[in-house]
């Protein structure tokens, strides 16, 4: 079984709410890339969050990048999430706002983790989604598997609805 790494108590989440915007929530029928409807100064209903939300951290909160890479400030939040289909630990990227990761400091993380992982770009609007994977990974991954990243991610997140920025 493969570990995630643990929660960084140094790193809180503050006024960032990046995640609540990025991620889709099942149990409040939220799409990714739409901000949530609870959203104000912070989460309204934050004492009865749904699950999901509640055991969510991101990366950048179990400690990927440095501390000042807090995802609303750098727009993109990534997630690790252990993908069955490929048997180990993928990054997912997802971009709060379009280009977001090709600024500099988001495209130095990507590069600095496709180095050791396989890292899943999904794009704000218009960037269709895309895999990196190591060179050292180079053929021994399906391709079909790579093709449908968001498929074999779906599962892993529980409550939480991979998709496309916009709505079913």
């Amino acid at each position: 079984m493969l570990r995630l790494p643990q929660l960084d108590s140094s790193r809180k989440c503050g006024p960032c709410t990046a995640c609540c915007t990025a991620l889709g929530v099942e149990e409040l029928n939220k799409p990714r890339g739409v901000i949530c409807k609870h959203i104000c100064n912070g989460c309204a209903i934050y004492a009865t969050r749904p699950e999901s939300c509640r055991t969510y951290y991101c990366a950048w909160r179990v400690g990927f990048g440095l501390p000042e890479d807090r995802p609303d400030k750098i727009g993109v939040v990534c997630t690790y999430v252990t993908s069955k289909s490929v048997g180990r630990r993928v990054l997912e990227i997802l971009e709060l706002w379009e280009g977001a990761a090709d600024e500099p400091r988001p495209s130095a993380l990507i590069k600095q983790a496709a180095a050791t992982q396989i890292v899943f770009i999904q794009g704000n609007k218009t960037r269709k989604p895309f895999t990196i994977i190591p060179q050292y990974e180079a053929g021994k991954i399906k391709l079909e598997i790579l093709n449908n990243m968001e498929a074999a991610l779906k599962d892993q997140l529980p409550g939480f609805m991979p998709g496309s920025t916009t709505e079913k």
